[in-house]
């Protein structure tokens, strides 16, 4: 508080706001800043900007990240209820439940105990037990490095995680004797093209995961790398 004659003027004590000050004008007009008092315009600092900048990222990726998990959840749960409803004809059986009458040829249902391309199917315990694992290493890794990075890096994990929730959700009912195994129903047969090969069954939730690491890998090709200062440059003063 100083006192100048009956005039009482109120120094804001905001040393924040004075290092940044400081910083940028070399530290000479602290002194100017403190004595020209409470209505003298003070130069924003990057510091009074941080709360509305983390909220704003906070409602930036829960704008993006949560409607991507949930559509691919429950697309992928609806369309496997469905199709695996429908009835099972000769020469199919229930672990086989094959092709649907009246259905495009693409859709081939099938059950997968393992991974992709039948990779552990011989171990579906182990596989449920991995699934139970990596599902909370993903949000801990989007959480932590990608939650505030960006819109595209939001819809990848949210497109991962939620393939991850559908087919972790198939393989616990398959060990629960509900299921006999993951519920693939889409079939892609390459031979139109020229290619010799049918690319084994999957699902909404497959596609999900694989458009999620598809994105995160497009990103991490195609980010610029930062610039690095020249270690024998020389600053003269």
């Amino acid at each position: 508080m100083v006192t100048v004659g009956s005039n009482v003027m109120a120094v804001r004590p905001h040393t924040e706001v004075h290092r940044c000050r400081s910083a940028r004008s070399g530290g000479g007009r602290l002194g100017e800043d403190m004595r020209a008092g409470p209505d003298a315009e003070q130069a924003p600092c990057a510091h009074d900007h941080a709360p509305q900048a983390e909220v704003a990222g906070i409602c930036h990726w829960q704008r993006w990240f949560w409607p991507c998990l949930v559509v691919v959840l429950v697309l992928d749960q609806l369309t496997k209820s469905w199709l695996f409803q429908q009835p099972i004809q000769a020469p199919y059986s229930a672990s086989n439940p094959g092709s649907i009458n009246g259905f495009p040829e693409w859709i081939e249902r099938s059950f997968n105990t393992g991974v992709a391309w039948g990779v552990l199917h011989r171990w579906p315990l182990a596989v449920a037990c991995l699934t139970l694992v990596l599902v909370p290493v993903l949000s801990v890794v989007w959480w932590r490095f990608f939650r505030l990075a960006g819109r595209i890096e939001n819809i990848a994990f949210g497109a991962i995680l939620g393939g991850a929730l559908g087919n972790g959700i198939d393989r616990f009912q398959a060990i629960c004797g509900m299921l006999h195994g993951v519920r693939d129903f889409i079939m892609v047969d390459l031979h139109p093209i020229g290619i010799k090969y049918i690319w084994p069954t999957f699902n909404i939730a497959d596609a999900g995961i694989s458009v999620g690491f598809v994105l995160l890998a497009a990103i991490a090709v195609g980010k610029p790398k930062p610039v690095l200062p020249d270690r024998h440059a020389h600053v003269l003063v």
